[in-house]
């Protein structure tokens, strides 16, 4: 259990002190398709959105990275569905106490609203109902295993082995001895080196191996054949000019905090404050930012007179607040508004123009796009098809579908290393034997309408490197193991000698002082080979193994040790023990329900979570 306590020390900082203790284990789960379903997996009849797997990886990730980032929110699925089969809810206002505490929500050390909706609609594009949905699971899972992390009950006898082990300091001083002093000595044969070549074939085997040349088909290859239709960028502002027209309005806020658990009496006393500022506003409307920078508990905006940029309808992020603001005419003050985080009084400092002119660039670029999807979507099965009937040349479609032809890097059965490439589908296509004869590879969805093909313009066939080509490598590696013996021969018969009371001579490094906490110089093996000498009598030798090769022979030549235990260090040790033993406990209790839940993935849709 000590060695757990030392092996696991981040691990039990990182486990009972984020918010989602779930560990990344395998789940054996079963692998299932869905076509047309959000769902890339099932725990206990409960989905996981793949939009919820996609802002997780924010990015592109490869196969072993969804599969990896997937793992963790079945394991985290499995304990939130844990936490509901036991009714361990979690309540509203534990939620908002939460997110309120959360430091990157904070400025100058308090909860600061603009700066929750400005990282609130930050690129992983979180609205208010998910990013509270994920707290509340979390916390829901805190309450599942918190228990168990601090049901672990740890005795006096306990801590104190614990800290004689780990405060005592040993005294000791290294005499090298290195391999390279013994390399001219080993003489190696030719034998040798085909012996070695022959008991290890395996070890150069070079597995089958292809350089491609590829297309890729999809929506912004397509782009440049995109002409959009005369008066269509017209006709789309017009049918949703609203969708064009949003972020129009620089605002102005003065918030009073009153947190939504509040007691009635409280929230009426901060209410009646707001009533009153509004009142002196409507008399001098100019003074606004004057009176924000003095009374506005949001301390990012307050010192900018309550300036919360300008912003799109909808970033405000309550209905009731966008109505207000967006309802506002130029320099307006709106009523008090309430808040799940208090009171707030609005102004409208700018309207931004708008219009088609201001609102064409992202128009032709959304309808090119969607013009660009819909030719891949046309051309799919056409592209298809002339990857069979060119049979060995990529050259017709890439002419025909405007593609460029790409060159890869070397690729086997097991790796690519062009990042897009290392999928099983790309890798299956690839080596496929028609296309090892030289032929085009079927078409290969990479994702969401999106298409790869190739054929192969290089190969080397799986071969086993011959005995010339590895012979420096054999020589170098068994000159290296005889003179490693060498040198531990020889530290071991120096030991022999200091047992007998010669003091060996030799370089002997300073003297200095080592413990479990501290380990100076030494390796984590050495360590726990000088804390393993007996020192019955001093003094004591050990024979190590150097980590750049050889032997080195350390003299321990005082034990001292660890100061007695305050009441304040062993308080922490205990907690520390206690921690590591729950969390013993947590992950034998996932690894348990893994067995209790069902768990399905739909392979298919996992492929397209990028």
């Amino acid at each position: 259990m000590f060695d757990f306590v030392e092996n696991n020390r981040t691990a039990i900082k990182i486990v009972l002190g984020a918010v989602t203790v779930a560990m990344v284990i395998g789940l054996g789960a079963g692998y299932v398709n869905s076509p047309g379903s959000t769902t890339v997996a099932e725990v206990d009849g409960h989905g996981i959105d793949i939009r919820d797997l996609a802002r997780r990886l924010q990015g592109n990730a490869d196969a072993a990275q969804r599969q990896a980032v997937l793992q963790q929110m079945i394991q985290e699925k499995m304990l939130a569905r844990q936490a509901s089969r036991l009714q361990l809810a979690v309540t509203d206002s534990v939620v908002q106490q939460t997110i309120q505490a959360m430091p990157e929500f904070q400025v100058k050390g308090k909860f600061d609203f603009a700066r929750y909706q400005q990282l609130l609609n930050g690129p992983r594009g979180y609205t208010e109902a998910s990013f509270e949905a994920e707290q509340r699971e979390k916390l829901a899972i805190r309450n599942v295993l918190g228990p168990l992390a601090g049901s672990s009950l740890v005795s006096n006898a306990q801590v104190d082995a614990y800290w004689q082990m780990r405060g005592q300091q040993r005294e000791i001083a290294l005499l090298p001895i290195p391999a390279t002093d013994y390399t001219a000595a080993v003489k190696l044969d030719d034998k040798a080196i085909k012996q070695y070549y022959d008991t290890h074939l395996a070890q150069y085997a070079v597995a089958e191996r292809v350089k491609l040349e590829y297309v890729i088909l999809d929506a912004d290859s397509q782009l440049p054949k995109v002409q959009l239709a005369a008066g269509a960028v017209e006709a789309e502002y017009k049918a949703n000019p609203k969708l064009y027209d949003l972020a129009q309005r620089r605002i102005s806020h003065i918030m009073l905090t009153a947190p939504a658990d509040a007691k009635p009496e409280d929230k009426a006393k901060v209410k009646a404050h707001a009533e009153a500022l509004l009142a002196e506003l409507k008399k001098a409307p100019q003074d606004f930012a004057a009176v924000a920078k003095v009374q506005s508990q949001d301390s990012s905006s307050s010192e900018n007179g309550g300036d919360l940029g300008v912003l799109k309808q909808g970033e405000l992020g309550e209905a009731a607040l966008d109505k207000a603001a967006f309802s506002l005419p130029l320099n307006g003050i709106s009523e008090v508004v309430e808040s799940r985080f208090g009171y707030h009084i609005l102004q409208v400092t700018e309207i931004k123009p708008t219009g088609l002119e201001a609102a064409r660039p992202q128009i032709e670029l959304k309808l090119k796009q969607q013009e660009a999807a819909k030719l891949v979507a046309r051309d799919t099965t056409a592209f298809d098809n002339m990857l069979t009937e060119q049979g060995k040349s990529l050259k017709p479609v890439a002419d025909k579908f405007g593609l460029q032809v790409r060159q890869s890097d070397w690729m086997d059965r097991k790796l690519a290393l062009n990042a897009e490439l290392n999928t099983a589908e790309v890798r299956d296509a690839v080596f496929q034997q028609d296309v090892l004869k030289g032929y085009n590879t079927a078409m290969v969805p990479l994702g969401t309408n999106r298409y790869f093909a190739a054929r192969i313009v290089a190969r080397e066939a799986a071969r086993t490197k011959t005995l010339a080509e590895v012979t420096p490598v054999i020589r170098s590696l068994l000159t290296q193991q005889q003179a490693t013996k060498l040198a531990r021969a020889e530290a071991e018969s120096r030991l022999k000698a200091a047992q007998a009371g010669q003091e060996p001579a030799g370089n002997w490094s300073t003297a200095e002082k080592v413990s479990r906490a501290n380990p100076g110089p030494l390796n984590e093996a050495s360590l726990k080979a000088v804390f393993a000498a007996g020192v019955q009598k001093l003094p004591a030798y050990v024979v190590l193994d150097l980590p750049k090769g050889g032997s080195g022979l350390v003299r321990i030549s005082k034990v001292e040790a660890p100061a007695a235990l305050t009441p304040e260090l062993r308080k922490l040790i205990r907690l520390q023990m206690a921690q590591a033993m729950g969390m013993q406990e947590m992950l034998g209790y996932q690894k348990w329900l893994q067995g209790e839940m069902k768990v399905e993935v739909h392979s298919k849709l996992l492929q397209q979570a990028q």
